[in-house]
């Protein structure tokens, strides 16, 4: 993902329902969760949103894959 720039990761409660780019699931009302704001090559604006597990198991230094949208299995909570 060379050629992106994020700010540092700022962490909220959901007033709506976002998806996590992540898992691709839901983020539910009133759950935390952690955003990401930042431009791509092209100077366009991104603004991803994450749970709080998807985003630590990215940051995850041993984590060997690359990022893909949706590439991640959900959180374990989130399927009970």
């Amino acid at each position: 993902m060379s050629g992106y720039f994020y700010y540092a990761a700022i962490y909220r409660r959901a007033r709506k329902a976002h998806e996590c780019i992540a898992c691709g699931t839901a983020i539910v009302v009133g759950e935390e969760y952690t955003e990401q704001v930042g431009w791509d090559e092209d100077g366009k604006m991104r603004r991803h949103r994450y749970h709080e597990e998807c985003f630590d198991a990215l940051c995850d230094d041993s984590n060997p894959f690359e990022f893909t949208p949706g590439s991640l299995p959900p959180p374990e909570r989130t399927t009970e």
